[in-house]
């Protein structure tokens, strides 16, 4: 049975205990008593104590100095003694009015932990395991009710220059989930799963209430674009529906879009999320539009039966308003000894927000990363779904002694200045490379290598040489460009190629260190040499023709040998055949005319 608000007028008593020991608070008049609940945010408290001795001595209150343990409890006719907080002192100051002096003392929950500093690393866990481990690592129990499909995938979920705090409620929002801290748990949940009023509020029995529907912000459907690497085209999603409304269910998101003739909330993604998580995330906004239709804040008597992240119904407050509201917020008050409740209706607004991105739920990755290679395409180490992508250490993403779920490894896309179906050039970093890595629409999820670098102890043959541009691979295979000579070199370990423009050479050789074993020379004079001093020439072909416009000359060191099935040798003028001492000519018949 859902509980209604009461009013009533009876004193309360708070109990402190600091440290473990319950605070002697005889000498000091508890002054106020201010306590904050929020979804997605870090509970607060403010304790003010007024010095009954009008002393301005307070070093009897060390027990609530900063990182003191404090837990707050109430407790009077209707409500039986409660938990209202637990946290730790964050600041503690002292404050005078004339001569009476008093102890400001705020408390945190122990949740800010999270927000203490930034942290760089890469997690291969799925969402709920992320924000289980972080909320461990400070050993801190979470109640985790994310309920999220996840497909299989080598990708990771980033985190980089966040706060844990910032960083764990983004990827609660990515699953479409809010965080809802109470003083008895902490809690991440969708908040409609349940969505039971715990109370029923008359406004005539609440000390304040101040409530309203607002539907400027309220939509009906969101689509959200993102960028199909393979199809090289914009895919859209819509947001599933949302079947709650605050407030009179009449004035529904559907209607307001029509009247109004405004279309879907468009949001862009960079990032590479599966489908679940997006669709997830884009139906989390039409969500949080319609929890925020209906707005304001109830001020009733002091209860703990309601937290962020609650649902109460509003009755007899005029049909518009008459129906279920969502709370998102909760503050305690206390001043001399009277206790009241304030419940923050539907979710506060965001003013100055820029057009939404799917990066929203990411810190953006801005400038140029260091990067190092680690695998490269091969059988055995390229990526399981593209064989394009480079595996990098990316060091900066890892500056942190927390402890890291899994090596700063990302997969990258390779950047290039032609690339296409069935052409491109495919030039793969090597192994150890240190590369420049940049993040398409700053999101973690899409990296890409951008270019090599190279650091001082690289050594290149051709580095300092002025006017020489070259590329060499691993091998030692060449090919520069040698602008003051106007040379092109192509050339391995052995084989050289030289394209002289200067003289008009053509050089073509073959080696063994600096002894030219092979060699052919073309040159603009039309000249043609061919150089094997211990090798062989050979040509074969089908036919082979040699003409020569006015002499050729046939000459052997030893021997000279022509051979065919048949033979002939024809001078247009005149023959001659001439030996030094014996001139011989054999056959079965031989004919002289």
């Amino acid at each position: 049975m859902t509980k209604k608000n009461e009013l009533y007028n009876t004193r309360t008593e708070v109990r402190i205990e600091a440290n473990g020991s319950e605070l002697e608070l005889y000498a000091y008049q508890l002054k106020g008593l201010s306590i904050n609940y929020s979804v997605n945010d870090i509970p607060y408290c403010s304790i003010t104590l007024m010095n009954a001795r009008r002393s301005t001595d307070f070093s009897s209150l060390s027990e609530l100095y900063p990182s003191s343990e404090v837990k707050i409890y109430a407790k009077n006719e209707y409500v039986d003694e409660v938990l209202l907080f637990e946290g730790v002192v964050s600041k503690y100051g002292t404050q005078s009015k004339g001569r009476r002096f008093m102890s400001v003392i705020e408390v945190l929950h122990p949740v800010f932990r999270l927000k203490r500093r930034v942290i760089n690393r890469l997690f291969a866990l799925s969402l709920p395991e992320v924000v289980d481990k972080i909320f461990s690592d400070y050993e801190l129990t979470v109640s985790n009710q994310m309920d999220i499909e996840e497909e299989e995938s080598e990708s990771r979920i980033t985190q980089y220059q966040q706060n844990d705090f910032d960083f764990v409620l983004s990827k609660i929002k990515q699953a479409g989930c809010m965080f809802c801290p109470s003083a008895e748990e902490l809690s991440v949940k969708d908040v409609l799963e349940d969505g039971t009023p715990k109370m029923e509020i008359d406004p005539i029995k609440t000390t304040r209430f101040n409530v309203f529907m607002d539907i400027e912000d309220l939509h009906d459907i969101a689509n959200i674009n993102t960028y199909n690497v393979e199809d090289m085209a914009v895919e859209q999603e819509s947001s599933e529906s949302v079947s709650f409304e605050a407030g009179d269910a009449s004035v529904d998101s559907a209607t307001v879009s029509g009247a109004l003739d405004i279309g879907p909330q468009e949001i862009i993604s960079f990032g590479q999320e599966n489908t679940a998580i997006r669709k997830k995330w884009l139906t989390n906004k039409i969500q949080e539009s319609k929890l925020g239709k209906v707005k304001g804040g109830i001020t009733i008597e002091g209860t703990n039966d309601v937290m962020p992240g609650d649902f109460i119904t509003i009755v007899e407050a005029g049909s518009i308003l008459e129906g279920d509201a969502f709370v998102y917020g909760v503050e305690q008050h206390l001043e001399s000894d009277n206790w009241k409740t304030t419940l923050l209706l539907g979710l506060p607004k965001e003013e100055n927000k820029p057009q939404a991105t799917a990066g929203d739920t990411n810190f953006a990755i801005t400038g140029l990363q260091h990067g190092i290679v680690k695998k490269v395409q091969s059988s055995d180490d390229q990526h399981a779904t593209d064989q394009y992508l480079v595996q990098v250490e990316l060091p900066l993403l890892m500056q942190t002694d927390m402890s890291n779920d899994v090596e700063p490894l990302v997969w990258a896309r390779l950047a290039s200045f032609y690339a296409g179906e069935a052409h491109g050039t495919l030039w793969l970093p090597e192994l150890e490379d240190e590369v420049v890595v940049g993040f398409l629409g700053g999101h973690p999820d899409n990296p890409i290598i951008l270019g090599s670098i190279f650091k001082n102890s690289d050594e290149h043959p051709h580095v300092g040489t002025e006017g020489y541009k070259s590329i060499v691979t691993k091998s030692n295979l060449q090919l520069a460009f040698d602008d003051e000579n106007e040379l092109i070199h192509l050339h391995s370990e052995s084989a050289h190629v030289t394209l002289d423009e200067a003289n008009g050479i053509l050089h073509l050789k073959v080696t063994d260190g600096d002894t030219v074993l092979t060699e052919c020379i073309l040159d603009k004079e039309n000249n043609i040499n061919i150089n094997s001093p211990d090798g062989e020439v050979n040509i074969n072909a089908d036919k082979i023709s040699l003409t020569a416009a006015s002499e050729m000359k046939l000459e052997s060191a030893s021997s000279l040998s022509i051979d065919g099935q048949e033979v002939t040798v024809a001078a247009a003028a005149k023959l001659g055949a001439e030996a030094g001492t014996m001139l011989e000519l054999k056959g079965t018949q031989v004919f002289i005319n």
